[in-house]
């Protein structure tokens, strides 16, 4: 999967100032990469471009893994 571009995909500032070291899978990380369905269904297969964990109960991504991944690492 290639990157999207991150101007396309919502309020990516609120994301480089969220300072929460683990988001949820969805709605905060996956609407950066695909739609709801589709994030879990990458998720379930294996090939949602980040590591995904489960916390709680919960899926949660690694906020610095979304950032290298959208280009924003250095943000």
């Amino acid at each position: 999967m290639s990157q999207r571009d991150p101007e396309a995909c919502g309020s990516v500032t609120a994301l480089i100032h969220d300072h929460r070291a683990l988001l949820p899978l969805w709605p905060d990380a996956g609407k950066h990469i695909a739609g709801r369905s589709k994030v879990y269904e990458m998720h379930r297969t294996g090939t949602f471009p980040v590591p995904v964990l489960k916390v709680g109960g919960r899926y949660k991504v690694r906020r610095v893994d979304l950032l290298s991944f959208l280009g924003l690492a250095g943000e």
